[in-house]
């Protein structure tokens, strides 16, 4: 299981190196509620890859506008097409994010990085 690793540009004057995770298939992360944080996961392999980002207390929440809750259990699936770099704003997934996060659904040429801001 590989962390994935997180940039803090803040931290950095001009240009800076970011070193992608090579993800395994069992990753994981900190989500800071208090931290601006973005998720971006780059798919070098020939065939599109379905990354699932799971909190492990994930289970229903109540948005309260549509008079029903929602499921948040299976966690939020990020499909990345081959040759693709997709990225989400954390804080507007928070509900899948509770708990001990896994990230599964990668593997050899599929990595990621997290950028604080």
């Amino acid at each position: 299981m590989a962390t994935i690793a997180t940039v803090l540009p803040a931290n950095n004057v001009g240009s800076f190196v970011v070193s992608p995770t090579l993800t395994t298939g069992a990753d994981t992360f900190v989500y800071k509620q208090s931290a601006k944080q973005v998720l971006f996961i780059k798919n070098d392999s020939a065939s599109p890859a379905a990354i699932v980002v799971d909190g492990a207390d994930g289970t229903t929440i109540d948005p309260g506008v549509i008079g029903a809750t929602i499921n948040v259990a299976p966690g939020y699936t990020i499909t990345v097409p081959a040759g693709q770099i997709h990225c989400v704003l954390l804080s507007k997934i928070r509900a899948f994010l509770n708990g001990t996060i896994a990230v599964t659904g990668g593997g050899a040429d599929v990595f990621a990085w997290i950028v604080e801001l």
